[in-house]
């Protein structure tokens, strides 16, 4: 028939035994137990597709959810927390594992309430380095290796990718650095966001001592 069995574990689990199958041709699928459903004696047998590489690559990135810290939604979780009647959480019939639980989740509880997730994106550094001919060349043919199934092929090119990028990275950053230093201070201000950042005060004694130490990458500095 040229199908292959998936199941490898027990199905009957009081004689453990394989009463059940699932027979299917290629590489497409795998299985995994689950619970039994009501009163049933058997185990669910969870059948799930395998992405191929092509549809692998093909998924959206998840972005990661980190809490905002701004100062407005730290000070709005700490008038919370500040105006809780306590009393309320001194039940008598709570010991010191009860009650901690239960305060854990009243304060997680009003952290998700009043400090609002934010999407940060992963943003990759090779996105961030100037076009290149041949890496989109590479790129081109590690997607036909990808369809024609050869990961021999997908894996050389995948290493050449790396290495490329890693060349034009370190040229880009040696162009940057041993250039004047408003290119050095440009770079860095692409590479992070200062929104957030909250104003220092520079006193006359640190403008000089800025001003000496980066001096020297320009002599029109003085």
């Amino acid at each position: 028939m040229g199908c292959r069995k998936y199941v490898d574990f027990d199905t009957y689990p009081q004689s453990n035994s394989k009463l059940d199958a699932v027979l299917a041709r290629g590489e497409y699928h795998k299985v995994k137990p689950a619970p039994p459903i009501s009163g049933s004696d058997h185990t669910i047998v969870h059948v799930l597709p395998v992405l191929t590489e092509k549809h692998r690559e093909s998924q959206p990135k998840k972005k990661k959810l980190k809490p905002d810290p701004s100062k407005d939604n730290t000070d709005i979780l700490r008038d919370a927390l500040v105006t809780t009647d306590w009393n309320v959480f001194r039940n008598p019939r709570l010991n010191i594992d009860e009650l901690t639980e239960v305060a854990s989740c009243y304060i997680n509880f009003v952290s998700d309430l009043h400090v609002p997730k934010k999407a940060t994106p992963l943003v990759t550094l090779s996105k961030r380095i100037p076009a290149d001919v041949d890496i989109k060349r590479l790129e081109k043919e590690k997607r036909h290796a990808i369809e024609v199934k050869d990961r021999e092929l997908r894996n050389r090119i995948q290493r050449d990718i790396n290495r490329r990028v890693y060349q034009k990275r370190t040229s880009v950053f040696q162009e940057v650095v041993t250039a004047d230093s408003k290119s050095l201070w440009d770079l860095l201000r692409t590479l992070r966001s200062p929104d957030n950042d909250e104003k220092q005060p520079v006193s006359k004694e640190m403008a000089n001592e800025l001003k000496v130490y980066f001096g020297r990458f320009n002599d029109s500095i003085c």
